[in-house]
């Protein structure tokens, strides 16, 4: 994927893309988190409200039971993988945060180098003269 690269000015110019790149994905996956993280919030509430709502009369109906059982585990689970989604989104894109941060140090570096390589050449501006 990376090519080692000898002449700075083209390595400078593969790090700006590689920063662009990782501020692309960037955007992509924190509106993924923002959505999961939505329907998360709704998930809960609508489960909540609806388990509320339909099991407010206690029974003694051994078929409510069952689907009371089954739908409390789903009332939580459901919104806890969601919810494990939106901070795995999170999580990458903070990761691809730095990599972008990491892109621009180290383009920042070649450049500050390429400069004082520039002023010690003969004829050069020397580093401290106006």
């Amino acid at each position: 994927m990376y090519k080692t690269k000898r002449n700075p000015e083209e390595r400078i110019q593969s790090l700006r893309q590689e920063q662009a790149r990782c501020d692309r994905w960037l955007t992509v996956w924190l509106e993924a988190g923002l959505a999961l993280g939505v329907a998360t919030g709704v998930a809960w509430t609508l489960s909540q409200q609806m388990f509320g709502a339909a099991f407010s009369v206690t029974s003694a109906d051994r078929e409510t039971l069952l689907v009371q059982g089954i739908w409390n585990v789903l009332m939580y689970f459901v919104p806890g993988s969601l919810f494990a989604l939106t901070a795995g989104c999170f999580a990458v894109a903070a990761l691809n945060a730095l990599g972008a941060c990491l892109a621009d140090v180290r383009c920042g570096w070649l450049t500050r180098r390429l400069r004082h390589d520039a002023a010690l050449r003969p004829g050069g501006d020397k580093p401290g003269q106006a």
